[in-house]
């Protein structure tokens, strides 16, 4: 009997810490996304002074099969496995698993739908898909990435669209509202959803914008006052593919 094809449809990198403040358009490169070390562990910084999230959970890779005691919202970039952002050693994590292929979601960018600034989180999403294309392109048989997409303004989220369909993205995210109105947003009810029908391209959901970002102050309050040991901070909110 042949082996099993082992395929992936939930896989996610890492982004790098520059990928914003290098690949981002040039009017938003002082709000970018970037790494701030507080308190001795790394934080996800937008805009001047505003915290969205530790990196721990999401740089705890194996962690909960090996030593789930050591499981920390708490995490520095140089624990993350470089499968994560680099490409070629990430094929090499997937043939040492035995995985054929993969479809890859973001890691930090799963926290940027919290971004208030609708303009801002367009040009966030802009700067990952492209480099997330360069990153599948290194092996597109077996690499499928998944784009993220703003619909606050649904034709610049149709343009994007679009446009990551051409660079052979397999899927896109979208959140469940848009910011401005509240409105419930389906990937087959939205006028975008409607027009990508030929499009290669298939949606997944992200649950609305939940949470908002904290001062890095604040957040330096919060890690004097905290425990010593692990902690089990939230996870990331699920996503509903479709």
């Amino acid at each position: 009997m042949p082996p099993a094809l082992i395929l992936s449809s939930d896989s996610h990198v890492f982004e790098p810490p520059d990928l914003w403040t290098t690949r981002i358009d040039k009017a938003f490169r002082q709000r970018a996304p970037r790494l701030v070390r507080i308190d001795g562990a790394d934080q996800l910084v937008v805009e001047e002074h505003q915290v969205l999230s530790g990196i721990g959970l999401i740089s705890n890779a194996g962690a909960r099969f090996e030593a789930p005691e050591t499981i920390s919202g708490l995490g520095r970039f140089e624990d993350v496995p470089a499968g994560g952002y680099d490409p070629q050693q990430h094929l090499a994590d997937m043939r040492l698993d035995g995985v054929a292929g993969e479809v890859l979601y973001p890691s930090q960018g799963l926290f940027y739908f919290k971004v208030p600034d609708s303009s801002l989180m367009s040009a966030i999403f802009r700067a990952y898909n492209d480099w997330l294309a360069d990153f599948c392109s290194t092996d597109p048989a077996r690499l499928k990435g998944i784009a993220m997409i703003n619909l606050d303004d649904v034709q610049e989220g149709t343009k994007e669209l679009e446009r990551a369909a051409q660079r052979g993205f397999a899927g896109a995210m979208i959140t469940e509202y848009r910011s401005s109105t509240g409105a419930t947003i389906s990937p087959s009810t939205s006028r975008s959803g409607r027009r990508r029908r030929p499009s290669p391209c298939r949606s997944a959901c992200t649950p609305p914008r939940v949470g908002r970002a904290r001062s890095a102050e604040r957040e330096r309050r919060r890690s004097a006052t905290r425990p010593a040991g692990p902690r089990r901070p939230s996870t990331p909110p699920p996503r509903c593919a479709t």
